[in-house]
Formats: C-alpha cells, sequence, structure tokens
C-alpha cells in the first residue's frame, strides 16, 4: 500500500519526474500538485492521484507522438507482427505502470529512447525483423535504456544469461552464469539460488544432485550447510 503522505520528490512516473509540490488548488483543496519534468525537456502540473494511477505519464508529448504515429500507415498493428507487439509491450513496460512488468522496468527508470517512442518505423528499421520467432527484444546491459546500442534479438537462452540476478561464477577455473552452470549440473536455478542463500558454497549448491538416489543414503536428506552435507 502506498504511503498518503509520501514524499513523491525525485520519483518517475512514465516520462516524468517529480521536481517539487506546488500550493493547494483553490478547486480541490486536498488534493496533493507536483511540478514535473518530462523526458522531453517540457514540464507539467500534476495532481499526485494522477500520477500514481498513471493517468499523466507526460506533459502532453506521448499522447502527440501516439497520434504522430497512428497516422503512419505501416499495416503491422492488425494483425499485429512480432516486431510490432515487441515495439508495443517494450513501451508498456517503461511507461504503464499498469503493466505487470512496469516495476522492473518503468519503475526503475528503464525508458525508450525518443526516436523509438515516436516511432515503430524507426524501431523496426533498428533492430531489423526478428531471426525466428522464438526471438524476442533484450537488452544487453540490463541497467541502461531501450536504444539502437543496447537493443538485440536474442533466443531464450541469451536472456535467461542475461538476468540481473545472475552474476558470473568460477568453479575450477571455469567461469558460467548460475543459469549456465544449473544446465551443465542439471540442478534447478531455483534449488541453486535457495542453497546459496542458506549459506552453501557455490560449489555444493551447484553440484549437489537433487535426486535424493544420487545419495550415498537416499534414504536421509542431505542438509547443506557450509558446503558439508550433512544427514537431517
Amino acid at each position: 500500500m502506498i504511503e498518503r503522505n509520501r514524499d513523491e520528490i525525485g520519483r518517475r512516473y512514465g516520462r516524468l519526474v517529480v521536481i517539487k509540490q506546488m500550493p493547494f488548488s483553490p478547486k480541490r483543496k486536498h488534493h496533493k500538485r507536483w511540478f514535473c519534468k518530462c523526458d522531453c525537456g517540457g514540464t507539467t502540473v500534476s495532481y499526485q492521484s494522477s500520477l500514481r494511477r498513471g493517468t499523466t505519464q507526460s506533459c502532453g508529448c506521448l499522447r502527440d507522438d501516439r497520434r504522430t504515429e497512428s497516422r503512419i500507415i505501416h499495416n503491422e498493428s492488425s494483425p499485429a507482427t512480432k516486431e510490432y507487439k515487441a515495439w508495443s509491450s517494450m513501451k508498456s513496460r517503461c511507461y504503464y505502470s499498469g503493466d505487470s512488468s512496469y516495476k522492473y522496468y518503468g519503475a526503475r527508470g528503464i525508458k525508450v529512447c525518443n526516436r523509438w517512442v515516436i516511432s515503430y518505423s524507426n524501431f523496426l528499421t533498428d533492430v531489423s525483423r526478428a531471426p525466428t520467432q522464438n526471438h524476442s527484444i533484450g537488452r544487453i546491459d540490463n541497467d541502461k535504456d531501450y536504444e539502437p546500442s543496447n537493443v538485440r534479438w536474442e533466443t531464450s537462452l541469451q536472456q535467461n544469461n542475461n538476468r540481473s540476478f545472475n552474476h558470473l561464477i568460477t568453479i575450477n577455473g571455469k567461469t558460467h552464469t548460475m543459469a549456465e552452470w544449473s544446465r551443465i549440473s542439471k540442478v534447478k536455478l531455483t534449488t541453486i539460488l535457495m542453497r546459496l542463500k542458506r549459506g552453501a558454497t557455490e560449489k555444493d549448491a551447484i553440484f549437489t544432485s537433487a535426486n535424493r538416489y544420487d545419495w550415498p543414503d537416499y534414504r536421509y536428506r542431505p542438509r547443506i550447510t557450509n558446503g558439508k552435507d550433512v544427514a537431517a
């Protein structure tokens, strides 16, 4: 639940970043108003409720951009092509607070470059067609925006290896991400993460088999603690 009196300064809502609080409006004396700066350079004053609901996400440029794009006929929105769906979903994750993935993108400050926000045609020109139907749009650096230098078509394997929780682990001179170690050891990634959280060493977390019949005495489940298997 969002705190009613939470300070909004510095928070991002779509293209807007809250700069300062404004005086109350005579017509709505109990509704806070905030002065916001837009990514396009413009400014606007919005009610707090409008920002939190996602009703206001820009100074008005987002609406204008959508109108401009709607006038461009590319015959890919109905039925939507794979590339058009990728473009639409990308913008939704970054600017629509009601999107289920917004907290991982827009809420973190991830944006779509202006060249792509205003035009699907520009997006398609820069990234071209997906190599296969199994590819999806991904960012090379997960902490940077959607822009030509940071976006590529990726397989599910590439995306799994590029997730923010995947750090590199070196065992016996070989370095892989946790997702790659999971495939090598045939131990589920969630199991490895759980074991590491409980204090197991990286080697034991990755290579202790999840199959009880592989244990010395399968009737007793080993408890991984500080790198040692102890019968429960």
